[in-house]
């Protein structure tokens, strides 16, 4: 019984997606995030999100875990958009706009895919998400130590982009377990605590 339930559910929200003849782009847009859920349960994924203040160290720390450069580091705030890190046969990246359009490119250069990358999550290569994307997702070959687990790169929250933290709130939902990464100097602050409850509230394991 419990292995059928995620393909039963699954089938419960396809069936309420195709009862929308003619969405509104609000409609839309939350469709495609409980399709997108629905997509997680049948595939038998986890997604750990790596969340905490801007500047901490998420994106050096997930470059670690996957053994590649692919995402910026840098002085300044710099991930502006959720990046969603999966195994995948060969380097893609995807790009989902906020109107629902998607873009999807393959490369085999490390070094550009880390370019495309930064050009489309960062302050930098996308200031105030002109571009208007909702996220970025990228498939990383030889991961074999992490297979079937989704890694989720997100803005800081507390620098002086107040976008940054909204979308990093937006991710919560997304996650079945966050890495909150803090700093031993300076030591914890109010606005980390504060972020560190609502993930708590949201996320079952922290």
């Amino acid at each position: 019984m419990t292995a059928t339930r995620p393909h039963a559910l699954a089938e419960v929200v396809a069936a309420a997606v195709s009862a929308f003849d003619k969405p509104s782009a609000r409609q839309r847009e939350i469709l495609q995030r409980i399709e997108r859920h629905a997509e997680r349960l049948t595939a038998d994924r986890f997604q750990l999100a790596v969340l905490g203040q801007f500047k901490r160290g998420k994106s050096t720390l997930l470059n670690a875990m996957i053994g590649r450069p692919l995402l910026a580091t840098g002085i300044l705030p710099l991930t502006a958009i959720p990046t969603f890190l999966t195994p995948g046969a060969c380097p893609v990246i995807t790009l989902t706009y906020l109107d629902g359009r998607t873009e999807r490119e393959e490369t085999g250069d490390w070094r550009g895919l880390a370019q495309r990358i930064s050009g489309s999550t960062t302050e930098e290569g996308n200031p105030g998400n002109v571009r208007g994307l909702e996220r970025v997702d990228v498939e990383v070959p030889s991961w074999k130590s992490l297979a079937h687990i989704v890694l989720i790169d997100t803005p800081g929250v507390g620098s002086t982009y107040r976008h940054n933290t909204t979308a990093a709130e937006a991710v919560l939902p997304e996650c079945d377990a966050a890495l909150f990464v803090v700093s031993a100097d300076p030591p914890i602050t109010e606005v980390e605590l504060k972020y560190l409850n609502e993930v708590c509230r949201t996320v079952s394991h922290v």
